[in-house]
């Protein structure tokens, strides 16, 4: 008994391996533009709750010293007990710290913002590689307006109790902050 055997030498040309793999790359790259939002959100609320727990701290070193907000720097804090010791101070900055487990943020505190900005105290966001847009910064400000007198943004100052809107000053998109720091000060 003789077996046939057919042999079918048609495969996929290039042309169609090509198509196929540009729409994978484009169905994929659909897929992963709404991750990108989550992801932003997700570094805006970890800022957001680290400059929460900055701003109770501050609140906690004025009642330790009279309502006083004087000498307010990251390290007065530490000393005091108030940031845990995994909060890492920047290069001997007494103003400058590091949460645990940073990847993008460092955090300026102090009594005055760079460019006039006057509050009780100001919080700055240090963005490392520029890794905060615009959009985040505006969320960030958004979220703490009724609490904030001004800020600092991309080196201009801005009071938000006469305004009461970020929006006007943060323009909505989403490039990089140029300066990569931006200081939201405290009532």
């Amino acid at each position: 008994m003789k077996k046939i055997i057919i042999k079918n030498n048609d495969g996929f040309t290039l042309a169609e391996l090509v198509i196929v793999i540009a729409l994978i790359g484009a169905l994929a790259a659909l897929a992963l533009g709404p991750l990108k939002g989550l992801w932003s959100s997700g570094k805006v609320s970890a800022i957001t709750q680290n400059i929460s727990k900055l701003k109770l701290t501050c609140e906690q070193y004025a009642q330790m010293n009279g309502y006083n907000f004087n000498g307010l720097t990251a390290e007065g804090l530490q000393n005091d007990g108030l940031l845990p010791t995994n909060w890492t101070l920047i290069n001997g900055d007494p103003t400058d710290i590091f949460p645990p487990n940073h990847s993008f943020t460092g955090y300026w505190i102090g009594t005055d913002a760079p460019g006039g900005v006057h509050g009780e105290f100001t919080i700055g966001v240090d963005s490392e590689n520029n890794s905060i847009t615009n959009n985040m910064a505006l969320q960030l400000c958004n979220n703490f307006i009724n609490q904030l007198a001004g800020f600092v943004y991309n080196d201009t100052a801005y009071s938000v109790v006469a305004s009461n809107s970020c929006s006007i000053v943060i323009p909505r998109n989403n490039f990089p902050i140029p300066s990569g720091q931006f200081f939201l000060s405290f009532q």
